[in-house]
């Protein structure tokens, strides 16, 4: 024995049920069906989605729907094998109230629905699917081995309230169980005709005279606090505060004498042979405050110097390039003094004395 399986509800296929407030059974319910020879509504009025079998046979209940009734003795009807939409369809003569429904297996136990879907339809609206699919593992242990075991022996479900108006019916196998991959079912709805209690209680009266006005009652509670209103205009400016006092007297100031920075590297000699000067600068490190003393000494350095005319005339003996017409210091000579430092060697000093160099 296998089992077989139908497609699963759609997504819109739990829609609320769309059922009457007043849509009840005050007499009870009764099959709505009927039986093979008391039947309520005619085989014509009960379609499958298949059957299995020739297309013109009718033992599993082409052109002879009597088959899915409860009390069939003969062979039920089935699908045809493995049908994705197996389904049997009612159409009522008009709106009925569906309250239970009662399923049975096919000929043998073994061939059984275990779950099925019920789809429902008022007069030409649009399908819906009762947001509830049925299953035999609901019933308790007993009522579910009679079922599993006798195919006499059918489960009823009681639809939930308010229960189902319709026309049309869909009964649609969701899982079942047989050899042959087909599902097969005999099938029984109970409920009565639906009644428009509006048409059989008439149009509405006139609306009566107005009562006398009643007793004031007691005051309710605070409501809730409303949105903020719009912003005032600006007031006008208000006098002047009275003078603080005084605040508390500042810290004194320490005073902060001048202070020089490193002697920058002597410049080269003035004179290239014999005596010239050279010179040395430094850079205030620290600006006097607060009434400090002023630095003392001078930013210039001046000193002499010498420079070896023998050395020099040697060197200039060796170079390669253009002659002068300046002959050489004579050796042993007076070396000539140089003159005294020029304003570019001076400001040249004072630039490098600034620039931190």
């Amino acid at each position: 024995m296998e089992a077989g399986r139908g497609p699963g509800p759609d997504e819109d296929g739990a829609a609320a049920l769309d059922a009457a407030m007043d849509a009840q059974c005050l007499s009870g319910v009764q099959p709505l069906i009927g039986g093979v020879h008391d039947k309520k509504l005619a085989d014509l009025d009960i379609r499958a989605s298949s059957y299995f079998g020739a297309p013109d046979s009718r033992i599993f209940g082409f052109k002879s729907m009597w088959r899915s009734r409860i009390d069939n003795k003969e062979k039920s009807w089935c699908s045809v094998a493995n049908d994705p939409h197996p389904e049997i369809e009612y159409t009522f003569p008009g709106n009925v109230v569906i309250q239970k429904i009662e399923i049975k297996s096919g000929d043998t136990a073994d061939e059984r629905v275990s779950q099925f879907d019920i789809q429902y339809q008022q007069y030409h609206g649009e399908w819906k699917r009762f947001p509830h699919r049925f299953k035999d593992s609901d019933l308790d242990k007993v009522d579910y081995e009679k079922v599993s075991s006798d195919p006499d022996v059918g489960w009823i479900s009681t639809l939930a309230q308010p229960a189902i108006v319709a026309k049309k019916v869909k009964v649609q196998p969701m899982e079942w169980y047989s050899d042959e991959h087909r599902a097969c079912a005999k099938i029984e709805l109970y409920g009565c005709p639906y009644l428009d209690l509006g048409k059989i209680r008439g149009p509405p009266g006139a609306p009566g005279d107005a009562g006398a006005p009643g007793d004031m009652g007691e005051q309710g509670p605070t409501g809730p606090q409303g949105f903020p209103g719009k912003p005032g205009q600006r007031g006008e400016p208000g006098a002047d505060g009275q003078q603080g006092p005084p605040g508390p007297a500042g810290q004194e100031q320490e005073m902060v004498d001048c202070s020089w920075g490193q002697w920058n590297p002597w410049t080269e000699c003035s004179s290239g042979c014999g005596t010239g000067f050279k010179l040395r600068a430094r850079r205030v490190a620290q600006m006097p405050q607060n009434g400090g003393e002023n630095c003392p000494g001078d930013m210039l350095g001046i000193s002499k110097c010498e420079t070896d005319c023998n050395a020099l005339a040697a060197a200039s003996a060796l170079e390669v390039g253009p002659q002068t017409d300046e002959p050489p210091p004579r050796s042993g000579s007076a070396p000539r003094a140089a003159p005294w430092p020029s304003l570019l060697l001076v400001a040249a000093a004072v630039h490098a004395a600034w620039a931190g160099l």
